[in-house]
């Protein structure tokens, strides 16, 4: 038997003790593991065909559930107007978030749920996996108290008849924290909150470091867990520009959110999902792309492809995982007898102009014009 020396014992078994102190008050003070952001999908079409229940069978599989606009409020509270749906699309899908739009920035007098829960009873008696609801509505920043109490009082409406964890959900708007007692109040009147952090600040559709700053400021002001909408679009507006965001400025977020995650966020939702023939939603493989977090990369290479003798049509085709622009202002060589634009281009001397805006969907080729001529060549 070996003989211990006790003292340098004594001294081990402090020594040990003091390192597991040191550890627990380590592993104690350790920030909370993050989980990995979930992502969900908008579809906010008021009238749907075929390509939309198209779209919603084949898109990305990253995407764990749907929210669909189902029933819409004007301002003036009359009677609201259900979505022209494809329910059997819809009961495929998986899980679904049945949202309900109000306009204004005030609520109307007397508005109640019950239409948005009897909707998605008949939804569910379809077949559709009905999760919850959720209300998507501008309130003004001085309205939030009493837009909470309503909330408050629709709450057991839609929680008794849907019986679902996340019952009733809302959007919300960044300027509501200018009121943060009342951000508060209202994330703890419901079961979820999506924060948009697109569109704060019109025309603009989307400004990174301002999305994070929203996102890290709601966390700050609200304790309990929320979601981000982002963006996937491009508007037209009234005077015809069109403006737009690239999906880089949202990438930059993503990879932002993974290198220094925000507490409290659960999620992305994107809006909104896209189908063949929207030029103006980033298609599914771009979507796919961004959330696995690879490079999204747009281009579009122009050629002239013979449509007979002496005349060739201009083709743009888009290559890579996003939509890409085509060159503003093309020339060709050679001895041009005649030049004529299409899809929005037009002949400008030896050349042709291409509106800023024009986009190739990925994996599609547009004709913007011929041109006629002898020896005919793409110029510098």
């Amino acid at each position: 038997m070996r003989v211990v020396d006790q003292p340098s014992a004594v001294r081990s078994l402090l020594l040990l003790s003091l390192l597991a102190a040191m550890a627990g008050g380590l592993h104690r003070d350790a920030a909370p593991v993050q989980r990995p952001l979930r992502h969900e999908a908008y579809v906010w079409q008021h009238r749907w065909g075929p390509a939309m229940a198209s779209a919603i069978a084949s898109r990305p599989g990253e995407l764990s559930a749907l929210r669909v606009l189902g029933l819409h409020w004007g301002a003036d509270g009359g009677a609201p107007k259900a979505t022209d749906v494809n329910l059997r699309a819809l009961a495929a899908a998986g899980p679904i978030t049945l949202v309900a739009r109000i306009e204004g920035a005030r609520l109307p007098t007397a508005l109640t749920l019950g239409p948005l829960v009897t909707l998605a009873q008949r939804w569910r008696a379809a077949g559709v996996q009905v999760r919850g609801v959720e209300v998507d509505h501008d309130c003004a920043t001085a309205a939030l108290p009493a837009y909470t109490r309503w909330l408050r009082s629709q709450r057991p409406l839609v929680a008794d008849a849907l019986q679902v964890e996340v019952a009733l959900a809302v959007t919300a708007l960044p300027t509501w924290l200018d009121d943060p007692a009342s951000v508060r109040a209202l994330s703890a009147s419901v079961d979820r909150v999506t924060l948009q952090v697109h569109t704060i600040a019109a025309p603009t559709i989307y400004d990174a470091e301002s999305a994070l700053a929203a996102a890290r400021a709601w966390a700050g002001a609200s304790d309990r867990p929320f979601w981000i909408a982002l963006p996937t679009y491009r508007a037209r507006l009234r005077h015809g520009d069109i403006v737009g965001v690239e999906p880089a400025a949202v990438a930059q977020t993503l990879q932002a959110l993974r290198t220094a995650p925000i507490e409290g966020l659960r999620g992305a939702v994107w809006f909104r999902l896209g189908y063949s023939g929207d030029d103006d939603a980033w298609p599914a493989v771009t979507l796919a792309a961004l959330i696995r977090g690879e490079d999204v990369r747009g281009e579009v290479l122009v050629s002239l492809r013979r449509a007979g003798p002496e005349l060739w049509d201009i083709v743009a085709a888009a290559h890579g995982n996003a939509p890409g622009p085509v060159p503003a202002l093309l020339r060709f060589d050679g001895r041009v007898t005649a030049l004529q634009g299409a899809n929005g281009c037009r002949g400008e001397g030896r050349g042709l102009r291409c509106p800023q805006e024009l986009r190739i969907p990925v994996g599609q080729e547009r004709v913007l014009g011929y041109v006629r001529g002898q020896e005919v060549r793409r110029g510098g």
